[in-house]
């Protein structure tokens, strides 16, 4: 009964994983979820695998319980795509680590499942364990068994995408709506902008791996501008964090941030920002900011690709293509087109609106 129910501790587990590699994006968009499911009386138990990188005292630092599952690979430099074929193929003991931690610590109304590597065939074998199961995804290449299925990005035929690979049964959130935004983003005021460029916003997401940091501030000192404000933003976990402090005392009006938890204000504050598709595109969307985005790997091109003729950024392309005097003329030609800069803004804001967002009370109805 609900009376019943509302008397025992009600607990979702969630697997997503984190390294150099992989970055932050995964365990960001899960946080952000976790901390609405708490506000509904959940408790949260986050399973990832024991990566370089991972963010397991990230997340417990918001009181999370963490379980590590105990991980072959060793290699540190596997690319983006190595590892997640590496996880796929032990995709049967992962299952069955999981299956041990749900039982040694459920019951558990949900899992949620936010993995590149994980499919049906994990899918199965976990959902003996739980009640029911919500998958993230936005790859829409591989067959899924689940309850929920968000994909929170934006694509020119949604419901086509995953036509034969969700069940019937099947709740399908998909769109830019479903956005998950953290609280910061949420309660900001986006700033109407002129075009005109005076500060810039450089994030490459939580490790930056092949270094783009770096490769744009070479720009900057290309550029030689004067009167321009620069925020430079680093997780954790950059392993070029020295490289990145030597460029910045070269540049004037230069700030590094690292690990901050108000990213919201220095994208408002920005006129341009130059970094990675993923996450990051929906926050400046959100906030009205234009960009030049650098593709880190596959899963961004697709949907950078698909949204190329909303022209709500400059795709520069795949970062094995982009060097420093590519970067460099892309920010010098826009700061001599302020209408184009200025109507990047404005489709943004129109690509994913304030007022049409899912807010806490729907994700109620959804757990």
């Amino acid at each position: 009964s609900k009376e019943t129910r509302r008397l025992k501790v009600m607990k979702i587990a969630i697997r997503a994983d984190s390294s150099l590699a992989l970055g932050s994006g995964h365990i960001m968009r899960c946080v952000t979820l976790a901390r609405i499911l708490v506000s509904f009386g959940y408790e949260i138990h986050f399973i990832s695998l024991n990566l370089k990188g991972n963010m397991a005292d990230f997340l417990k630092s918001y009181g999370f319980h963490v379980h590590l599952l105990q991980s072959n690979i060793v290699k540190d430099s596997l690319s983006i795509q190595q590892l997640i074929d590496a996880i796929k193929q032990t995709i049967q003991n992962d299952a069955e680590q999981t299956t041990d931690l749900l039982k040694k610590h459920g019951p558990f109304e949900w899992i949620i499942v936010d993995h590149y590597s994980l499919d049906v065939t994990w899918e199965n074998i976990v959902s003996e364990c739980v009640e029911r199961i919500f998958v993230i995804d936005d790859l829409a290449n591989r067959i899924h068994n689940c309850d929920v299925l968000l994909d929170q990005n934006f694509h020119l035929n949604p419901l086509d995408r995953y036509e034969g690979k969700i069940p019937r049964k099947c709740v399908a959130l998909l769109g830019t709506k479903y956005m998950l935004f953290r609280s910061e983003f949420l309660n900001i005021k986006p700033r109407v902008r002129n075009g005109e460029i005076k500060r810039l916003l450089i994030f490459f997401g939580g490790s930056d791996l092949t270094n783009e940091t770096s490769k744009t501030l070479k720009a900057l000192l290309i550029l030689k501008r004067e009167n321009l404000y620069i925020d430079v933003v680093l997780g954790a976990s950059n392993p070029h964090t020295q490289e990145i402090y030597d460029l910045c005392r070269k540049i004037p009006d230069t700030k590094i941030h690292v690990q901050i938890d108000y990213m919201a204000q220095l994208m408002n504050d920005a006129d341009l920002a130059i970094g990675a598709g993923g996450a990051s595109t929906w926050e400046r969307c959100l906030l009205g900011l234009p960009a030049l985005i650098i593709v880190l790997a596959e899963n961004q091109r697709i949907s950078i690709e698909e949204l190329e003729n909303k022209e709500v950024f400059v795709n520069l392309g795949s970062h094995e293509d982009v060097d420093e005097n590519l970067i460099f003329y892309e920010i010098d030609r826009l700061m001599n087109e302020p209408y184009l800069v200025e109507t990047m803004g404005r489709n943004a804001l129109e690509l994913v609106p304030h007022n049409d967002l899912f807010d806490i009370k729907d994700w109620k109805n959804i757990f």
